[in-house]
């Protein structure tokens, strides 16, 4: 009994681990990302996972580069090994919390030019930490239904909201790596859909737009915050895991500095000043939708190596003949008077 739970204590710690390096890369990746008609957004978790497949196959300098990157340094994490045993468990944890209220899928594939040498034991861990499928395929003469076949591989696995990942694939492909999230969430406390009224708002703090926005009265966790110049309240959806978490800056041209200003440190700061009040929250209906090509901003996270000659994916194929040449990623989001729909995918050529 005192063997399975320090087992058991040593894969809570690990899980909590890999989420805390989950956190600690999205806001750094927050800060790197360009911001279209003044919104960035994307999906951490899906690209956290999908770099952590190339992790797993990386050596020497691109694994120390990736561990870096990733967060796994900054959240204690030292040995490879405990990085995929907490993504393990924080995906298997991920599969319990999803219920009738929550919709939360999580998949991950990879596919292999059909003459190409993949090891076993990369194979076994894509399928064992990630429950990741493999298939071979003939990128050189069969390339458009390959890549027909991984958009339709995205577009079943996030609900058809996101029905391409990539438009083409080059000829001298040998793997390519996919991740795909869907969440689809009703609020606790649905908005009023007859309380919806067109309010003003103002994209990047400047240009002003009329809007649907949502009303709702009714207590909420709350900080009015000083550490960010910003207003954050928690919205539940219905079940007890999974929650909206909404940061107004207090002055309209603010957005960036609440940028600069976030960190995972101190957001779990934020998160723990929250306090349950009365409010009025009006909330604007969203629809957004963001790709991104993320080779330049992983590269300012320090993960240079992977991208040139100075790769070592050795631990995919036995051979430093690999490396990475694209990290494309595409993210939708709906938000109205019911919940919120979500997806994201991610793909590494």
């Amino acid at each position: 009994r005192t063997e399975a739970a320090m087992l058991l204590a040593a894969l809570l710690y690990l899980t909590l681990a890999v989420s805390a390096a989950s956190d600690i890369f999205a806001f750094k990746l927050l800060q790197r990302l360009p911001y279209e008609d003044g919104h960035a957004f994307f999906s951490p978790f899906s690209i956290s996972v999908a770099m952590a497949m190339v992790y797993n196959g990386a050596r020497d300098i691109s694994e120390r580069q990736l561990h870096d990157a990733l967060g796994y340094t900054d959240a204690g994490l030292v040995e490879k090994s405990n990085v995929l045993s907490g993504v393990m468990r924080l995906l298997r944890n991920l599969e319990d919390m999803a219920d009738d209220a929550v919709t939360l899928e999580v998949a991950n594939g990879l596919l292999v030019q059909k003459d190409y040498a993949i090891l076993l034991d990369y194979i076994m861990v894509l399928q064992d930490v990630f429950h990741a499928t493999a298939e071979k395929v003939d990128f050189v003469h069969d390339n458009a239904r390959v890549v027909a076949d991984a958009n339709e591989w995205v577009s079943e696995r996030t609900g058809g909201k996101i029905t391409k990942i990539v438009d083409s694939l080059p000829l001298d492909t040998v793997a390519f790596i996919m991740n795909a999230v869907y969440f689809k969430g009703d609020w606790q406390v649905e908005f009023d859909t007859n309380k919806t009224t067109q309010r003003p708002f103002y994209n990047n703090g400047q240009d002003l737009d009329l809007v649907d926005t949502m009303l709702s009265l009714g207590k909420y966790g709350y900080t009015n915050d000083y550490t960010l110049d910003a207003e954050v309240v928690e919205i539940p959806y219905n079940g007890k895991d999974f929650s909206m978490v909404v940061v107004l800056p207090r002055e309209r041209s603010g957005l960036k500095g609440v940028v600069r200003s976030l960190s995972a440190a101190n957001f779990r700061s934020v998160l723990s000043r929250l306090r349950m009040v009365n409010l009025q929250l009006r909330l604007p209906k969203l629809s957004l939708e963001s790709e991104y090509s993320l080779v330049q901003a992983l590269g300012s996270l320090g993960a240079n190596s992977i991208f040139g000659s100075d790769a070592d994916l050795s631990g995919i194929s036995g051979r430093k003949d690999l490396y990475v040449s694209e990290v494309l990623h595409k993210a939708v989001v709906e938000v109205n008077e019911k919940g919120s729909e979500a997806a994201a995918a991610t793909g590494i050529i």
